[in-house]
């Protein structure tokens, strides 16, 4: 898969959650859910692709207006990915839909896509269906809590393939 790398500088602080999970391909977590002031969702773990949960409180998610951006260290901060699949891939995503059961930023994420990679995204968000999380784990050396968002896009439709650890991206 050859993928557009967009860093879109958005980084989450506070708590991380990552609670590893063994599940079979026909009971994919999908969708965030709220917990008093955090999300819980589930992502996978880009060393091995197996299923971990993020928890962010809601006044630091990568996304939110209160984000603060500015004080983080550099050197604090891991990677992201979200790997955003076009319009008719089929399976289950982390987040499916638009708004879909990620509405805090799946409309956003899909938005990017259609408006960098519109020939294989095409012109509607909606239509996007959905993306997945990669985060990687304490183990592999590339933790920590404050993340630098990489929003990653197919740029053909003829590679398209689900992708849950950094080998395969």
């Amino acid at each position: 898969m050859r993928a557009l790398r967009r860093g879109l500088l958005l980084l989450a602080l506070g708590s991380l959650g990552l609670l590893p999970s063994t599940v079979g391909a026909d009971t994919l977590p999908s969708g965030e859910r709220a917990l008093g002031n955090a999300t819980i969702e589930p992502a996978y773990n880009d060393f091995n692709g197996t299923i971990v949960y993020l928890l962010t409180p809601n006044r630091l998610a990568p996304l939110g207006a209160d984000n603060p951006i500015n004080t983080v260290n550099h050197n604090a901060v891991a990677p992201l990915y979200l790997i955003v699949y076009p319009p008719g891939t089929p399976g289950t995503f982390n987040c499916m839909g638009v708004p879909g059961n990620c509405p805090d930023h799946g409309g956003v994420i899909a938005g990017v896509a259609t408006s960098v990679e519109g020939l294989v995204y095409g012109s509607d968000p909606n239509l996007v269906p959905g993306h997945d999380h990669l985060v990687g784990m304490p183990r592999t050396g590339d933790f920590n809590v404050p993340w630098r968002v990489y929003v990653e896009l197919f740029t053909s439709t003829g590679s398209v393939t689900h992708i849950t650890t950094l080998d395969q991206l």
